[in-house]
């Protein structure tokens, strides 16, 4: 081994070679350090892309919104408030990685983490504006009587958009049947109501908008037996809409009825003093409106009785006055509830508009379709 060694030494190497791999062996070494230079520079800025691009997403979303709403990818996975807030919080990380590396070479301190929390706010921001955005219109479910002796009958859909969005209703579709939108309120068909006119109420990031209609006796028989309506955009999109409407027998009404009082949410009454003997042994309420209006009592001469009472005889010239509960609910009702028996019905008619909670709307939505 030993021997092996002294002939290695004693090997000449010529200057020439040794120069040219220490000349080799110096290159290397200023290669690996402008890479490594170089690294902090690509990471900094693949990461301020990334960052700006998400918080363009937002942007982008505000201003091209029907471009966005129409496209299947938002409409899908992307449009998850999981997934929004999981790519903020990792270029949040990776701003803070970011502004450890710029201290380390020597950026000021203060300047470093002041850019870093300004970045971290612009992307908490845009995945709170992205998780608050609808992929697409919502249409408020609809319940309501229309008195069948009536010719022409209107009514209001509501729909809720996102702020940035600019389309309106431009027709109903069910069927065969069309029926166009209207501003409120014009029977001849003058026009279309559209934003603003036809914003009713608003939150932090919606509008909640209405769409009339007016339709004669035969396109709202159309109306009351079609399983699919939809409300078409002035772009084409078609929005599911959930209507339950049906006629109203007045001529079942028993006579007598003086006037209703109560909240617009909460007990509502109907007082009535009969022309004629009767007999009461049913509550009516739309089966749709079961988990929304309850019967509280009926009270005949100041004595309550209720539903666990039934029958009851009233007689004629009696007074008689009936409560409801009304919940809050993710539907608009326009209907009669009441309590009737074999000679007729004690109606007291319901007028609530849903509330502005989206949560509360889609439940509606799912109940029903």
């Amino acid at each position: 081994m030993n021997d092996f060694k002294k002939q290695l030494d004693q090997i000449d190497i010529p200057k020439s070679l040794h120069k040219r791999s220490l000349q080799g062996i110096e290159q290397a070494k200023k290669e690996q350090q402008i890479s490594k230079r170089w690294m902090p520079k690509i990471l900094t800025v693949a990461v301020t892309l990334a960052a700006g691009g998400f918080i363009a997403l937002s942007v982008g979303e505000e201003h091209d919104t029907r471009q966005q709403q129409s496209s299947s990818l938002l409409d899908g996975s992307l449009s998850s408030p999981i997934l929004y807030w999981s790519i903020a919080i990792f270029l949040m990380i990776m701003t803070i990685f970011v502004v450890k590396m710029a201290i380390r070479k020597g950026m000021d301190k203060t300047a470093s983490i002041a850019m870093g929390f300004i970045m971290a706010l612009l992307l908490g921001n845009s995945a709170f504006y992205l998780q608050n955005q609808l992929p697409r219109p919502i249409t408020v479910p609809l319940v309501q009587d229309f008195f069948s002796s009536n010719e022409s009958y209107d009514f209001t859909i509501h729909y809720i958009t996102n702020k940035s969005d600019r389309r309106f209703v431009k027709y109903l579709q069910a069927n065969n049947l069309t029926l166009q939108a209207r501003d409120y309120g014009d029977r001849e068909n003058k026009g279309i109501s559209y934003y603003p006119a036809d914003v009713t109420n608003e939150s932090s990031h919606q509008f909640m908008r209405a769409a009339y209609f007016v339709g004669n006796k035969e396109e709202i028989k159309t109306l009351i037996n079609s399983t699919e309506v939809f409300l078409v955009l002035d772009d084409g999109e078609k929005l599911s809409t959930t209507l339950r409407i049906d006629f109203e027998h007045s001529a079942k009404e028993l006579k007598g009825f003086i006037g209703t009082s109560g909240s617009y949410d909460g007990d509502r009454t109907a007082t009535f003093v009969l022309t004629q003997d009767v007999v009461l042994d049913t509550v009516n309420i739309p089966e749709v409106l079961n988990r929304s209006i309850s019967f509280t009592e009926i009270k005949v001469n100041e004595i309550a009785y209720t539903e666990k009472d039934f029958p009851i005889a009233v007689k004629k010239g009696q007074r008689v006055t009936i409560s409801f509960h009304i919940s809050e609910t993710g539907m608009d009702v326009h209907a009669k509830v009441g309590v009737s028996g074999p000679d007729g019905m004690l109606p007291i008619w319901i007028q609530r508009e849903a509330s502005f909670k989206i949560t509360k709307i889609r439940e509606e939505i799912e109940r029903h379709d």
